[in-house]
């Protein structure tokens, strides 16, 4: 019996650190080799740690793992507003002949005219080439983000087609109740075992020398009832 294991707290840590890559990655690549040794790295001592130092946890659901992953995919959208910021940036990449792309033009001056306003930037700098393809990849990401996350389409078509992961998704979702897990003998086992339980409470409260653990007995005495009520309703 080790320390317990804390599943929370590895998850925010996950979600801490791939904001971070995903954030300064577009400026310094190497991030995403840190990330992959960090991944390899908790992968490995959380294996070795759950098998022989932490104790064995509750079952869990998948909702913390689906909250953390629904978090992890805005760091999408940072990486792509950051390295729009970072690879425009002249200093990174030199600015083209200044001509940029023709069908691109008047967009792209009205963009950097209103980030030269808000943000003090060279109105040139989303003039280039690859700043104009980054640009509108990005935007076209955000629409496409901004639908999932209201209406959830693209999940929806995604299972539409794919029935088959979907089914296989929702058959790895399981209940927190540990009763049902149980087969029909462990069922029946545990009940004969909680009724004989029972019976040994409540001769103890006869006795004269266990009066001031009356509270606590009668309180064990209910909640093992409340267990043979949950193993029935699986049994039914």
């Amino acid at each position: 019996m080790g320390a317990g294991f804390q599943l929370e707290n590895r998850y925010a840590q996950i979600v801490g650190c791939m904001f971070i890559v995903m954030v300064y990655s577009s400026a310094m690549p190497i991030l995403y080799f840190s990330g992959f040794l960090l991944s390899v790295t908790m992968y490995w001592s959380d294996k070795v740690l759950f098998l022989r130092h932490y104790r064995t946890p509750p079952k869990y659901g998948m909702e913390l793992a689906t909250r953390s992953l629904t978090i992890i995919e805005y760091s999408i959208a940072l990486h792509l507003l950051f390295g729009m910021y970072m690879l425009t940036n002249p200093e990174i990449f030199k600015v083209d002949d200044g001509k940029g792309i023709a069908w691109a033009n008047s967009y792209s001056m009205r963009i950097g005219d209103w980030m030269h306003v808000t943000l003090g930037s060279d109105e040139k700098r989303f003039q280039s080439v690859h700043g104009v393809i980054y640009l509108f990849g990005s935007l076209l990401f955000f629409i496409l983000f901004f639908v999932e996350r209201t209406l959830g389409a693209l999940t929806r078509l995604f299972h539409l087609f794919c029935c088959c992961l979907h089914s296989q998704y929702e058959n790895e979702n399981f209940s927190t109740n540990i009763y049902q897990d149980l087969s029909p003998d462990d069922l029946r086992y545990e009940y004969a075992a909680t009724e004989q339980l029972i019976i040994k409470q409540e001769r103890a409260l006869l006795l004269k020398e266990n009066l001031s653990a009356r509270p606590v007995i009668l309180y064990h005495v209910e909640s093992m009832k409340l267990k043979l009520k949950k193993i029935k309703l699986q049994l039914v």
